[in-house]
């Protein structure tokens, strides 16, 4: 698990938005806030119930938006001490940082699309579609969603271990000095979200399959492919 880790965040240090680039990552902040806003769209149904806003929230900002591995970079050495005892017994930080680092490299692919290839100056669902079939890497987006089912399910799992619950809550400055504390916060307020839902298993696998639906409607030209999501 470590070694998949250190390559993982190796791979997210490569990201384009680490260059200097002014001008890319301005594409790739319109970019983000289209994506969210698309989501929140999609999912708007969720905000009219308490839990199910909370963990929508939850997903739209903590696990989009992502975790800064820049620290984690710095520390390889310390982050695979931390690993080893804080999550031992867990994969969380494995899975995490690959999702975290698939997404990134997602989407610089389609900001290079968008922007560079096409050319385009506002991304409209037009331009987004095209770009999608364009760039014909469907397996990654189905990737990235069996990525975040993994992750919330081990989520689900430290919850119902009170004695590893009780270990994080207890961990939070080692994660610190190993570079991890923005992702414990992340993991400890995922934990926040989940918690408040009784049936936030299932709410969530039903969220992430109507995401795998909406890229199979891309793929196959599905007119209107972002159907909005009803629980």
């Amino acid at each position: 698990m470590i070694n998949n880790i250190i390559v993982n965040v190796q791979r997210y240090l490569k990201l384009r938005c680490f260059s200097g680039d002014v001008t890319y990552n301005q594409n790739l902040k319109k970019l983000q806030v289209w994506q969210q806003s698309r989501l929140a769209e999609t999912y708007w149904v969720m905000h009219n119930n308490k839990e199910e806003a909370a963990v929508l929230d939850f997903f739209l900002t903590d696990i989009y938006n992502g975790v800064n591995l820049e620290k984690v970079g710095k520390k390889l050495t310390n982050t695979a001490k931390v690993v080893d005892t804080i999550f031992s017994d867990l994969s969380l930080v494995d899975t995490g940082i690959e999702y975290n680092t698939l997404t990134g490299e997602i989407d610089q692919q389609l900001t290079i699309q968008l922007f560079e290839t096409m050319g385009v100056a506002e991304i409209s669902t037009q331009s987004y579609i095209q770009a999608l079939q364009q760039l014909n890497t469907f397996e990654l987006r189905h990737q990235q969603v069996d990525l975040l089912v993994k992750f919330s399910n081990m989520l689900h799992e430290v919850l119902e271990s009170p004695t590893i619950s009780r270990t994080l809550k207890l961990s939070k400055y080692p994660a610190k000095l190993g570079g991890l504390g923005e992702f414990y916060d992340l993991v400890m307020r995922g934990f926040d979200a989940i918690s408040g839902l009784d049936n936030s298993e299932e709410t969530i696998a039903s969220i992430m399959e109507h995401e795998r639906q909406i890229y199979i409607n891309i793929e196959q030209s599905v007119a209107e492919p972002f159907t909005i999501y009803s629980a």
